[in-house]
């Protein structure tokens, strides 16, 4: 069994199962089996670097993450966050990053840009947990896949750093727009 004092991924033949801080092993699972067909593939979100996410266009969240053995990948979502980041735009920096070589070949089968649709984005996930900033989204072939970070590790966008994203973000969703419909 994982350590109490961080969440921690344990994968077996037949399940996927995620701990966090502070529960116990019974009350995990209720968090848990996640569906051995739904992917988690961001080691923990140690190859997650760093990246922003843009929710000021209702129904769509925009943005670019980093990954370890992809560089930078595009983000159109239908969907919106939840809480108090709706409507805004958010960063993060992930200071536990691991560029790990064997990133790439984990992440062979991630559809670059990426489409697909919200679950759910907040930096409140869930009441029974310490709030952290959860990014949780459904691919277009239906992958599923989440960013979990520390509360430090993320933050609301302020007025000058959005400003330096917009361009980008105007580009991302007149290229990709289109395609998601």
């Amino acid at each position: 069994m994982p350590p109490n004092n961080s969440s921690v991924l344990y994968v077996n033949r037949k399940n996927i199962f995620l701990f966090f801080p502070g529960i116990t092993s019974f009350q995990s699972t209720l968090f848990s089996p996640i569906s051995s067909g739904m992917a988690q593939k961001f080691g923990n979100a140690r190859w997650v670097k760093e990246g922003y996410l843009d929710n000021r266009i209702a129904g769509r969240v925009i943005g670019q993450i980093t990954f370890a053995g992809l560089e930078t990948v595009d983000f159109y979502l239908a969907g919106d966050f939840s809480g108090e980041i709706a409507g805004k735009v958010i960063g993060f920096r992930n200071p536990r990053f691991l560029d790990d070589p064997r990133a790439g070949e984990s992440l062979d089968d991630f559809a670059i840009p990426q489409l697909g649709k919200v679950s759910l984005m907040s930096f409140d996930p869930h009441p029974l947990l310490q709030p952290h900033p959860y990014f949780e989204w459904f691919s277009l072939d239906q992958q599923h896949y989440r960013i979990e970070l520390e509360p430090a590790d993320a933050w609301i966008m302020v007025d000058a750093q959005q400003d330096a994203v917009s361009e980008c973000s105007q580009r991302i969703h007149q290229e990709l727009s289109p395609l998601l419909g």
